[in-house]
Parts: C-alpha cells; sequence; structure tokens
C-alpha cells in the first residue's frame, strides 16, 4: 500500500469530518479542522492511500521549538492495522 503523508487542504475537510465522526464520540467540528489549515505553529496533515489517493487519516499537532502536542490522529476504519498512524505520528 502506497501512503503519501501531505499538509491538509480545505477539499480535505469533509473526508477528515467523517473520520473524525466514525472515530470518536465527541468529534471535533469540520470548523475545528479549517481553523488548523496553513496556521503556525500548527502542524496538520492527511494521508492518501489507495489507488483512488483517498484521505484514509489525518494528524494535527502544534509545535513550538523543540516542544510538540499532539492535537488529534485518527485512521478510516478500512486503513486501521497496517500502521498508518505510526507513520503519521513519526512525520509531526
Amino acid at each position: 500500500m502506497t501512503t503519501l503523508l501531505r499538509p491538509a487542504v480545505e477539499s480535505d475537510l469533509t473526508d477528515v469530518s467523517s473520520i473524525e465522526r466514525e472515530s470518536f464520540a465527541d468529534p471535533w467540528t469540520e470548523e475545528s479542522f479549517r481553523r488548523l489549515i496553513g496556521v503556525k505553529p500548527a502542524i496538520f496533515l492527511v494521508a492518501e492511500s489507495g489507488p483512488d489517493a483517498a484521505v484514509a487519516g489525518y494528524v494535527a499537532a502544534f509545535s513550538v521549538d523543540e516542544d510538540g502536542e499532539i492535537l488529534n490522529v485518527a485512521v478510516a476504519s478500512e486503513f486501521r492495522g497496517r500502521g498508518l498512524a505510526g507513520q503519521m505520528l513519526d512525520a509531526v
């Protein structure tokens, strides 16, 4: 399985929000994710996977100097168990 990690863009938010709702009982809103796009010190990455480059997961974090904080990470159910969350955490 080929996976590409890249910065999240506005067009990813529908898929990110769907993964969020599937993964958590108290999900973030789409607007919460929108506020992270392109904002420093936020790191907001999506993982694309499969032949159709579907958004398979995402990670959101803050990084200031040498300190960091993971805000949220989730993987779509059909992509779980493949080490994708670990790849995303390593990237941030």
